[in-house]
């Protein structure tokens, strides 16, 4: 379900997203977000009043929509052998975001928690759009292969899109761009990441997870409601992806790499 066709009467965006963010992420652009929480919160009034500014490389697009993540922030010992990891993600089409847990043995288990919050707790969130990025792959011309080359020459910054065939679109930071001389042939592997699996739903089915909580998100300046979140226990998974000959796997460390997930194109970008 998209934005136009999604129920009228459902939480909309306070903060509107500038209608280029997801067109920009689209085309290869950083994605960034500047955010001064809102003193009069209760949360926030024993804390000094701050500006910052974040970067949000882990993307994942829906009907025009985006969840916008940042790479591990935080890794926190939990109990004995366990270390917990979280992270900011923001969404363009309603007023939330979301803060996300996990631990190594709760990925493995495809189980990850998140507290969905009312951007109400800021008094200003603005998107930006940085960097210049251009494509130098794309499966549908496989064997272009020079400006790729020309760019691991040059020691560039890369990045991969994966238009899926679920109707999702992934925007990742590759962290080996590969050549291989002999075979004329590439590798691209993507940082890791784990994610709540609603991030790739549609609109409607998120609704439906937030069900009667999502009357929480109605109004944006109730101090009822934006202190307040929606703790969420999700499926997980992971976004680890290594593309090769063309072919997509998803690739976890020590398990060897297979064809996982189904695509319609992939785009490498270099900056």
């Amino acid at each position: 379900m998209t934005m136009t066709t999604a129920d009228p009467g459902a939480p909309t965006a306070h903060f509107n997203a500038d209608a280029d963010i997801v067109p920009a992420a689209l085309a290869g652009a950083d994605v960034r977000i500047f955010l001064q929480p809102d003193e009069t919160v209760e949360t926030r009034r024993s804390t000094e009043t701050y500006i910052e500014a974040l970067d949000l490389p882990h993307l994942i697009i829906r009907d025009g929509e985006m969840w916008a993540t940042q790479r591990n922030a935080v890794a926190e010992p939990g109990r004995p052998g366990r270390v917990a990891k979280n992270f900011f993600s923001y969404f363009t089409g309603l007023d939330i975001f979301a803060n996300v847990i996990y631990t190594d043995d709760s990925a493995i288990a495809k189980t990850v928690e998140a507290q969905i919050m009312s951007t109400g707790r800021y008094k200003r969130l603005r998107w930006a759009a940085r960097g210049r990025f251009e494509p130098v792959y794309d499966s549908r011309e496989p064997e272009a292969l020079d400006r790729y080359i020309a760019a691991i020459e040059k020691c560039s910054r890369f990045k991969m899109r994966i238009d899926m065939e679920d109707g999702t679109i992934q925007i990742h930071p590759v962290v080996y761009p590969f050549y291989f001389p002999r075979l004329n042939d590439i590798q691209v592997d993507t940082e890791i990441q784990y994610f709540p699996s609603f991030m790739r739903d549609s609109r409607a089915e998120f609704l439906g997870l937030l069900d009667t909580n999502v009357e929480m998100f109605r109004d944006h300046a109730n101090p009822a409601t934006r202190e307040k979140g929606v703790q969420v226990r999700a499926p997980g998974f992971c976004a680890f992806y290594r593309m090769r000959k063309g072919a997509m796997g998803r690739r976890i460390y020590d398990i060897p790499s297979r064809p996982e997930r189904r695509f319609e194109r992939i785009i490498v970008f270099a900056e």
